[in-house]
């Protein structure tokens, strides 16, 4: 799992202590409150263009950075390369923060899509009809039905449309909306690139106050005639820049709300957020058959079954076939039509009509699957034509010497003042970016990893206490900031604590922000405490205080952590050197509903709950599925200590000793299923294993106690737990 390095910047430059230097909420025992305003730790989200609330502040976070990053800066005279590459990479990251692909890809081609709609209604023959000439001029009718959706993009509400946020609170003081539009096109589309584009920008476009012929120059998606009249005869391009032009339908896709021609050109919605020769390739090889909608007057494309969520338009299939006067045809009758009618009807190519258009579709797709060099040496010259038009002598080169000031240009990540104590805005800031951090993760095992990795290092920088020690002449441990991980009690955690800020962002976070505020033992127990918050389904009030000193060396840390053989380890760990109870140590493995084991590390892999959804949730699963479920011991070759499953042998879910001990007697035998009501899988099928009432009472009341009430009651748990 790897997180952007401006996702780390933006998350480490926004979570400031600003004025709060002073210590409002101190006391003599360090306690941050634990109110109703303090007690969970969620933040509350932003807007995005997704309806996803975690995607939403992610959006937020970045443009809250660029904000920062301008202060007290005005307008310069030019604008710098720098100042370019930030927009770049501050889009980058806004992309990068849409989980979903299809709405990934929605937001990459709309910024296409709204440049481009800002730059076709360019007509060189305006001034001889007394219109506005047009072009690149930062002037869209957002009402108008040829533009429908764009204003999806491009609002006055902040939390609705991100993008325009972007541009009003940071980049509008340093460029124009046309300039911005197009830049950010370009930005985005080398991004999304699978290798190297090289698209120049030029600034300078003035925006227009109005464009009342705009909308009508728009080419409706009826035929090659429609790109003939805006492309050859209006903006004055070739036809191979026209099908260049086109292939940016690579990116997104189209809606029924809006166009009422649902679906992405290329097939998958992964596919719709890459910039590559795709949309060609598709073109000439599936077998694309019309398809009419009721209610929208021209057909569109499709291939496959009828729930294929994929389409092209007139306009496009008429680069590389004739279908001007017919379109009852497929485009490949030896592709699957899906329509015995036209299966046998091959669309003619329109290599007489149109053969400019019909060669560049040949020569953009040619060559291997990620041979773009064709398509990606001539997008650049027709884009440059495009979004130039009518303005060719008052465009200006960014400014690569110094000659003008770089706004927003990233700079090195601000960090904590060292203070006299920590303040709720510096725990709380803490919240916010761990949260960030785990929804930057899509998959939700390595989202379920990541959490676990948080709470696993702090308990294994906790669990070496040993109440004992100054008798022993040994060091007492606990939470001191202390880890061996090079022992093999701590395999993993090296994955999280590491000096590589891409492979270990949690630490750079540290690094970079925090720990000019706090020790490391306070930062892996807060961060522990605040993940924990953050994905409780509802409030859970855990205190954090703070004071802890880090030890230098611990050389009898690693010895002290439980092995996985059984409940006499969780007792000389916990009740022994700890000083817990039994109640008390059934509550802290509660823990193991987050995240799970690996072969690797442990020797054990399994999520402790049913699924890697379910082990990014801190909740009482842990306990009904011990209960519930029929565990049969398993045995792996090379690993000393057998662990338990249930399910298939595949089912990727596990539990260790130390947690089957809990409720069953296992201290003579592990031949047995926990559950025989249950289908164990194996020999132990009718041999139930004894619970632990008379051998750990306290144990086997606490997990009873925890597991007690309906599904989403977790009252018991998040009682002892804290």
């Amino acid at each position: 799992m790897k997180i952007s390095t401006i996702c780390i910047l933006s998350l480490l430059a926004k979570l400031q202590l600003g004025d709060s230097i002073g210590c409002p909420f101190s006391s003599s025992d360090h306690d941050v409150p634990c109110d109703e305003t303090h007690g969970h730790l969620r933040s509350r989200r932003l807007a995005s263009l997704s309806e996803d609330p975690d995607t939403r502040e992610k959006l937020a976070a970045i443009i809250e950075e660029q904000k920062r990053l301008l202060q007290g800066t005005t307008g310069p005279d030019c604008i710098a390369q720098g100042t370019y590459d930030n927009l770049r990479e501050t889009l980058g990251a806004m992309t990068d923060s849409i989980a979903d692909a299809g709405e990934r890809g929605h937001f990459i081609g709309g910024l296409v899509r709204l440049a481009a709609h800002d730059f076709m209604d360019f007509d060189q023959n305006a001034a001889s009809l007394g219109q506005e000439i047009g072009g690149s001029d930062g002037c869209i009718d957002f009402d108008h039905a040829a533009n429908a959706g764009l204003s999806r993009l491009w609002c006055d509400d902040p939390v609705a449309c991100p993008f325009k946020a972007l541009y009003d609170d940071v980049f509008g003081e340093v460029m124009s909306k046309a300039d911005f539009w197009v830049a950010s096109a370009t930005a985005v589309i080398q991004n999304a690139a699978p290798s190297t584009i090289d698209i120049p920008f030029r600034w300078g476009r003035v925006d227009s106050v109005s464009c009342p012929t705009s909308s009508v120059r728009i080419p409706e998606p009826v035929d090659c005639g429609s790109n003939e009249a805006a492309f050859i005869d209006r903006m004055g391009l070739t036809w191979t820049d026209a099908v260049a032009l086109l292939g940016a339908h690579t990116l997104g896709g189209g809606h029924a709300e809006f166009s009422g021609h649902p679906g992405t050109w290329v097939d998958d919605a992964e596919e719709s957020t890459i910039f590559d020769k795709r949309y060609y390739t598709e073109l000439m090889t599936r077998g694309w058959r019309p398809r009419f909608t009721p209610g929208v007057p021209d057909n569109d494309w499709t291939w496959g079954g009828n729930q294929r969520d994929v389409m092209m338009l007139n306009i496009d299939i008429c680069l590389f076939f004739d279908i001007d006067n017919d379109v009852n045809c497929c485009t490949n009758i030896n592709e699957q039509c899906n329509n015995n009618t036209l299966q046998n009807t091959p669309c003619r190519t329109n290599a007489v009509k149109h053969p400019e258009a019909h060669d560049a579709v040949h020569w953009f797709a040619n060559g291997g699957r990620n041979n773009n060099d064709a398509f990606f040496e001539h997008f650049p010259i027709a884009w440059e034509k495009a979004t130039e038009n009518g303005h060719d002598s008052t465009l200006n080169e960014l400014a690569t010497d110094g000659s003008c000031e770089v706004i927003a240009e990233p700079s090195a990540a601000p960090s904590f003042l060292d203070i006299d104590c920590l303040t709720t805005d510096v725990y709380e800031s803490l919240g916010v970016a761990m949260d960030d951090m785990v929804n930057a993760i899509a998959n939700a095992g390595d989202r379920g990893h990541f959490i676990g990795g948080i709470v696993r290092l702090a308990a294994h920088d906790f669990m070496d206490f040993h109440q004992d020690a100054d008798t022993l002449g040994q060091e007492f441990g606990g939470s001191d900031g202390c880890i061996d991980f090079d022992n093999p009690a701590n395999a993993g955690l090296s994955r999280l604590w590491c000096d590589d800020p891409v492979a270990c962002p949690f630490k750079a976070l540290f690094d970079d922000l925090y720990s000019g505020a706090m020790s490391r033992a306070d930062y892996w127990v807060a961060a522990a405490t605040v993940v924990i918050q953050n994905v409780a389904p509802s409030p859970i009030n855990i205190p954090f205080q703070w004071g802890r000193v880090d030890a230098v060396s611990c050389p009898n840390s690693s010895p002290r952590i439980p092995e996985p053989t059984g409940c006499d380890a969780v007792e000389d760990a916990f009740i022994n050197r700890m000083g817990l109870t039994w109640t008390e140590s059934v509550a802290l493995l509660g823990a193991h509903t987050l995240g799970g084991g690996f072969a690797e590390f442990s020797g054990h892999p399994g999520t402790w709950v049913d699924s890697d959804a379910e082990s990014t949730i801190f909740n009482k699963r842990y306990y009904t599925e011990l209960l519930n479920r029929g565990w049969r011991p398993r045995f792996i070759a090379g690993v000393p200590d057998n662990d338990w499953t249930w399910g298939a042998d595949d089912r990727g879910v596990m539990m260790l000793n130390v947690d089957i001990c809990l409720n069953f007697d296992i201290d003579a035998s592990v031949s047995c299923c926990t559950n025989t009501a249950q289908n164990c899988r194996n020999t132990f099928q009718n041999t139930e294993c004894p619970d632990a009432r008379n051998v750990r009472p306290e144990a086997h009341a606490a997990v009873q106690a925890f597991a007690a009430g309906g599904g989403q009651d977790n009252a018991a748990f998040f009682a002892a737990f804290p």
